[in-house]
């Protein structure tokens, strides 16, 4: 192969020396591309998810028959105590919520869904003695607050909430009245 021969051969396979070769998507297929994409999505959606820090959450319930006013706080390390606002002020000491519990409770807050919850949940016009719940959450720095009362309809996500919260209600407030842990 004479200078003349190789020249005209690296000039047709298109080829450049390293230090001046470019990137030309257009040489490739689009099947090349299209893989390429693929690997780049899925090696993005491997990422291990974002955790977030769930601060203390509090779950106030007012109102009712009675007209008691009942703050239930559980701290980030699942330590749930009760204040009563207005009503009986019976003492006790605080009761550790179980490891699973928690963990579902800090799950479900962290879920963007119960970001995106609205500021109130109310019930149709009418009715007497209902409770308000007001579930307010620090999460990442940041208060997450929603409000409902008896008979609203409310999304699924602060149903389960609700539903975690009224059973760490119901020990700590077994807890007050027994005074036992």
């Amino acid at each position: 192969m004479n200078s003349r021969t190789s020249r005209s051969a690296i000039r047709a396979t298109r080829y450049l020396p390293a230090r001046t070769r470019v990137a030309n998507c257009s040489d490739m297929t689009p099947r090349t591309l299209l893989a390429v994409a693929l690997l780049l999505a899925a090696a993005c959606g491997t990422a291990p998810p974002a955790t977030h820090v769930v601060g203390t959450i509090t779950y106030e319930v007012t109102g009712g028959f009675a007209g008691t006013d009942r703050l239930l706080i559980v701290d980030h390390n699942g330590t749930a105590h009760m204040k009563y606002v207005t009503g009986p002020s019976p003492q006790a000491d605080p009761v550790q919520v179980d490891a699973g519990t928690l963990s579902r409770l800090h799950e479900l807050v962290s879920d963007p869904k119960f970001a995106a919850l609205e500021a109130e949940y109310l019930p149709p016009p009418g009715g007497a003695d209902l409770q308000d719940y007001v579930i307010t959450v620090q999460l990442d720095g940041r208060q997450l607050q929603t409000m409902t009362r008896d008979g609203a309809d409310r999304p699924e996500i602060l149903r389960e909430v609700m539903g975690i919260l009224n059973k760490i209600l119901t020990s700590v407030a077994r807890n007050y009245s027994t005074g036992t842990k």
